[in-house]
């Protein structure tokens, strides 16, 4: 999940950059009790897998102060019984400051903190490109935003303006590493031909099998790498596919060398999650979107889409676009790399001095 390697990213840079700082990670879901857990992301995983437009229409139904005010009310007592085991770790840890990379946390520690005279200071990280009236906690939480339409978006809230800070989002740090493309592509055995990389998601929605069942049939002489992540199913299912003989297919399943992947990358089709777009805009790769998810995953393409950082890829028959954006890419202007990372912590540590 997004949420969780945005955090990974920050913690590790901390460790490297600021070694004198006790730092941790944790994950609410381990906090909570089981009622609350599956009421919070399990419910979400389903949907987004089974049901995707039922989790749209939740979506939409809370995109707006009103419909996020319901939704809060009626979630106020799941919360702050579901949550007992999370606070206590809180008292027993006395953080300085408390950085959540998921609106859940975040409105637990704005609203409920203070039944356990917690009083930390805290800030939410937005990792989509869209602002949602549920990221709003309250007028002490400090924002982090990667873009400036977003904290656009998030002031019209409500938020206040001098909270919100557009920092851009966290990546891991071999990102901001220099590395040469030509000794990636010979340690990962490519040839000079243009190279696709097919990225399955965290959660693995999407059956990049039959795309890569179509295109393998179109006889291209492509390298493609495909990363099928932790969906064991999905890896096995692509084991099966047989490539054209002058193609070079790389699969692999969960990988920590994503950069690399990316970087040797001509084109990359993905999902639309918000840390893979950072990674990609970063790396100033293209990108075709696969099955997004309603809601923040369709935000998130809208916003590539808006940019002409990237564009949808409609159905998995649909081979012809990926030739057309590989044979004839389109010149596109990429936003500045930066290193949010270094944004995000040095802003937290100046407010704390």
């Amino acid at each position: 999940m997004g949420h969780v390697r945005a955090a990974d990213a920050l913690l590790a840079h901390l460790k490297s950059t600021h070694p004198e700082i006790e730092t941790t990670h944790i994950d609410l879901m381990d906090f909570l009790a089981p009622l609350a857990k599956n009421f919070y992301f399990d419910s979400y995983n389903f949907m987004a897998k089974r049901v995707p437009k039922l989790w749209g229409t939740i979506y939409r139904a809370t995109n707006n102060p009103k419909g996020a005010k319901h939704f809060n009310q009626l979630t106020k007592i799941n919360k702050k019984i579901g949550a007992k085991k999370f606070f206590k770790f809180i008292e027993k840890y006395q953080p300085d400051y408390i950085l959540s990379t998921h609106f859940t946390p975040a409105d637990l520690i704005a609203n409920h903190a203070h039944s356990y005279n917690i009083t930390t200071n805290n800030g939410l990280l937005i990792t989509d490109f869209a602002a949602h009236p549920l990221h709003l906690a309250s007028d002490q939480t400090d924002y982090f935003v990667p873009t400036q339409s977003v904290k656009n978006q998030l002031v019209n809230f409500g938020a206040n303006v001098k909270q919100v800070v557009v920092s851009g989002l966290p990546l891991n740090p071999a990102f901001y590493q220099t590395k040469s493309a030509q000794n990636l592509k010979n340690r990962y055995h490519l040839n000079d031909n243009k190279t696709l990389l097919f990225l399955a998601g965290g959660g693995g929605f999407t059956k990049i099998d039959r795309l890569l069942k179509n295109l393998f049939e179109q006889k291209l002489s492509y390298n493609i790498i495909a990363i099928a992540g932790k969906n064991k199913q999905l890896y096995n299912r692509l084991t099966r596919l047989i490539p054209p003989a002058d193609m070079n297919f790389v699969l692999t399943e969960w990988t920590d060398a994503i950069d690399e992947f990316m970087r040797v990358a001509d084109l990359i089709i993905t999902k639309s999650g918000g840390l893979t777009i950072a990674e990609c805009l970063y790396l100033q790769k293209p990108m075709l979107i696969i099955d997004p998810v309603p809601g923040q995953e369709e935000d998130n393409l809208k916003f590539l889409e808006d940019n002409h950082y990237g564009q949808k890829l409609k159905t998995a028959t649909n081979c012809s676009i990926i030739t057309e954006n590989i044979l004839t890419p389109q010149k596109i202007i990429y936003p500045p790399p930066l290193n949010a990372n270094d944004a995000i912590i040095n802003n937290i540590l100046k407010n704390l001095a």
